[in-house]
């Protein structure tokens, strides 16, 4: 037998258990620490994303917001134009020649900053409209806030009651460029045409599916309710 014949084993006993509780005691500290850098990559990962959709959700909706063009053509007009002139004028006045700057810079400022500005805004009333419908709308932001790309969307709606007549459904749906197939009862499918999310010259936005969005529902899903009340719609990305 090895080891110190005069050694208590009950000493021995509580020394390796001493040194046990210090080993699992650091394990436990660094599964705390790796589980800590987990959930705080992954609350990054989940901003990020949360940003992204926000900014494809705010591009779609400012696609037709008169007053975010009006911004930028006017802070353009002002800032640039106003500006140019006065570094024009300027001759050997420094002063003029730096306000010159300052504008162009105040114009460029202001239209940049108004996509974050008018597009909050615009967002908020979009949910406003949505929440006054009169039925719940499920993955109405959802779609505009997916990653763009070209495709198809597919209103799924529920009455509360009866279906209206497949010719009236088919007449409202021609109205905005879509088709219409029955499903089970009282359900309906309608779908957009091959949607596009090409920006041109610019990145790539979901305009054209907000632009679908909207008229579907103030053009088909608003008539029908008034005459047969929907219990619930339903729109998805194919």
């Amino acid at each position: 037998m090895s080891g110190d014949p005069d050694r208590n084993p009950d000493d021995a006993r509580t020394q390796a258990r001493a040194e046990l509780e210090r080993l699992a005691a650091e394990g436990a500290a660094r599964g705390d620490a790796a589980a800590a850098k987990r959930r705080d990559a992954k609350a990054r990962k989940a901003a990020r994303a949360r940003a992204e959709d926000r900014a494809n959700l705010r591009e779609a909706v400012l696609g037709g917001s008169g007053a975010f063009m009006a911004t930028i053509i006017v802070s353009t007009v002002l800032g640039g134009g106003g500006g140019a002139a006065l570094i024009a004028l300027a001759g050997d006045r420094a002063w003029m020649l730096w306000l010159g700057f300052a504008a162009i810079v105040l114009g460029v400022g202001v239209a940049w900053c108004s996509r974050y500005v008018i597009g909050a805004r615009a967002i908020i009333a979009e949910r406003r409209f949505v929440a006054g419908l009169g039925f719940p709308f499920d993955g109405y932001f959802r779609v505009l806030s997916a990653n763009p790309q070209d495709g198809q969307l597919a209103l799924r709606i529920e009455f509360a009651g009866e279906a209206p007549p497949a010719e009236t459904v088919d007449g409202l749906v021609k109205l905005v460029d879509g088709e219409a197939a029955t499903g089970k009862g009282d359900r309906l499918v309608v779908r957009s045409r091959e949607l596009s999310s090409d920006g041109g010259d610019g990145p790539s936005h979901n305009r054209a599916f907000y632009g679908w969005l909207r008229r579907a529902t103030t053009r088909v899903l608003q008539p029908l309710h008034r005459g047969y009340p929907i219990a619930r719609v339903t729109v998805t990305r194919q």
